[in-house]
């Protein structure tokens, strides 16, 4: 989302507008919080600016598309806040809260113990926007600018079963997933007489498998 192109000349009704308040977790406006605002067009992300609040806490953005819209608000030690709007023609107004951050470490190893890299590791709160992250050749990764717990954390790599982890607080250790890899079986059908039988339709089932 962050490295989002910018927002193609050719597009249109850029007369909407969006003033946003952001606080703190007391209701006291935030001075210097960067503002971010991305348009989805096509089912694509598109950044379409950024600005910095006053001494009230406020941001005021204009010239912006019509259509579904992403603001999002950081401040430094503070945790990332966002909200979806449908914008059209005038003005729209968002008010946006920046808790104290968190961060989250996790560690994904399989079941040899071993690190598991370029595993992606998802993570949701009460954000409506997911964290995500990568983890390097030691199976590490690190996921920052959180806001208040719990989380649910999900590990995927290739070749291996998803695992999910609920409930999840940072903790002084990394958070530590295990990932199982996926088993594989190659079969091959042939005719009577012993040729391949190409097109054929394979079915496995079993207790633990459908179909």
């Amino acid at each position: 989302l962050f490295a989002a192109p910018a927002l193609p000349a050719e597009i249109r009704d850029r007369d909407a507008e969006i003033a946003v308040f952001v606080a703190d977790d007391s209701g006291k406006p935030l001075e210097g919080a960067s503002v971010r605002v991305f348009s989805i067009r096509n089912d694509k992300t598109y950044f379409a600016g950024e600005r910095r609040t006053d001494a009230q806490g406020r941001v005021f953005l204009q010239h912006l598309p019509r259509g579904e819209t992403w603001v999002v608000a950081y401040d430094k030690a503070r945790a990332r806040s966002s909200t979806r709007l449908i914008l059209s023609h005038g003005l729209h107004e968002a008010r946006l809260v920046l808790t104290p951050a968190k961060a989250l470490d996790v560690l994904v190893v399989n079941e040899a113990e071993e690190p598991v890299e370029k595993a992606t590791i998802t993570l949701t709160s009460g954000d409506p926007l997911p964290y995500v992250a990568t983890t390097d050749a030691e199976g590490k990764a690190r996921l920052d600018r959180l806001g208040p717990v719990p989380y649910r954390v999900q590990a995927a790599a290739l070749g291996y079963d998803e695992s999910v982890r609920t409930g999840v607080v940072p903790s002084v250790v990394p958070l530590r997933i295990k990932l199982e890899r996926r088993g594989v079986l190659t079969v091959t059908v042939r005719n009577l007489d012993g040729s391949v039988a190409s097109g054929a339709t394979v079915l496995l089932a079993g207790p633990l498998l459908w179909p």
